[in-house]
């Protein structure tokens, strides 16, 4: 079913996040739900209440006598406590100006419960504008002090699932076109499989790669092709085109699966491929002095598409269409894009081009194909 397919993708997603951009694990996330509750207070006697109070329910407490040794403690171990409660008033930095610190370096999902005898409203508000969740007043009211943790627990959890929620969406938005993404949350069909009059389809791949991977290391190579990919991905939203997918140095961009893109798609893949002639030539080898050198091949016509797939699922493109432009490329020129006959006679008005005439193609026999005026086109022409 389809709430089953967007289900799969979701769990999919998560382990595409950069690790940088996951929030700090509590400690309940390390020990299978046993929450911690860090007790920041200078009175050895509060200290005691709290751990009278806690730890026969399951809580793990762990004492801090002042600010500084709770943010020491934080600093240190690389994880959060579930729950804050911090005193207000204590020796050294007072638990306003921890809250503070707090909130500048940890994310909101860190619930913060200022206690103090003071139950002035100023008071309460100034805690709640240093960043606080809550507030409970001494002398403790246990049950309350209870209810309180578990509220924020439950709200923590509730965030946490929004912001989850949240990147997974995002994920998905960056690897299925908009318009997919609509129908699947609808879940007006059980597959997602499209027929496309007509769509531009480019393929690009580095010249020489298989000797350029040969001369470098694994991890220089990687490096180089994620720059590549970086600047090509940057220019795919310039020019409103998908990206279907790369394979080894090959890259794959469509236009006209889409309302947005079906009247001008030859224009926007074409006007991608322009710039991916520019923006390559700032892409270096691994030795820093020689810019990278693609071809480029173009091919417009039929296409179907469809998504492939629950775990990392592609929007990809089937025909003979797909074919033809992968034909484009492993018979163009270097630093030239080289087009279909059905591709020219749409763009023939947008550059200058010249005629490679009747050309043997693999698979497809003889075609008549054109080099478009740009890049390396004369060395091309000359050869």
């Amino acid at each position: 079913s389809q709430s089953h397919l967007l289900q799969g993708m979701g769990t999919s997603m998560q382990s595409l996040c950069d690790e940088d951009e996951m929030p700090i694990q509590s400690y309940s996330d390390i020990h299978e739900n046993v929450f911690e509750v860090l007790s920041v207070d200078d009175d050895p006697v509060n200290q005691m209440v709290i751990e009278g109070l806690l730890a026969p329910r399951g809580y793990v407490v762990t004492p801090c006598m002042d600010g500084e040794e709770a943010l020491l403690l934080l600093e240190e171990r690389g994880f959060l406590p579930d729950v804050v409660l911090l005193d207000c008033q204590m020796p050294g930095k007072t638990g306003f100006e921890v809250c503070m610190e707090l909130r500048r370096d940890y994310p909101e999902t860190l619930p913060v419960i200022m206690i103090s005898a003071n139950t002035e409203e100023e008071n309460i508000l100034y805690g709640f504008q240093v960043g606080s969740n809550d507030y409970v007043k001494k002398p403790f009211n246990g049950a309350e002090v209870l209810a309180r943790i578990q509220t924020q627990l439950r709200l923590r959890d509730t965030w946490k699932a929004e912001v989850d929620a949240t990147r997974s969406q995002e994920l998905l938005n960056k690897m299925l076109p908009p318009h997919i993404m609509t129908k699947l949350k609808s879940g007006d069909c059980n597959m997602i499989a499209e027929e496309h009059e007509n769509v531009t389809i480019l393929f690009s791949d580095i010249v020489s790669f298989t000797t350029i991977a040969a001369d470098y290391s694994t991890k220089e190579i990687i490096v180089m092709l994620n720059n590549m990919f970086t600047a090509f991905d940057l220019l795919t939203v310039r020019h409103g085109v998908y990206k279907v997918q790369t394979i080894g140095d090959a890259y794959m961009i469509a236009a006209g699966h889409d309302e947005e893109s079906r009247e001008d798609h030859h224009k926007r893949v074409f006007s991608f491929a322009r710039d991916m002639l520019e923006v390559i030539q700032k892409v270096m080898l691994p030795d820093g002095k020689t810019s990278l050198r693609i071809r480029i091949g173009i091919h417009s016509g039929p296409a179907y598409a469809g998504i492939v797939g629950v775990k990392c699922p592609r929007y990809c493109f089937f025909g003979d269409t797909v074919n033809t432009a992968s034909r484009m490329e492993s018979n163009g020129f270097p630093m030239c894009v080289h087009v279909s006959e059905a591709t020219y006679e749409l763009i023939k008005d947008d550059c200058d081009w010249v005629s490679c005439g009747q050309r043997h193609i693999k698979g497809k026999g003889m075609m008549s194909t054109y080099l478009a005026k740009l890049g390396e086109w004369e060395t091309a022409w000359d050869s």
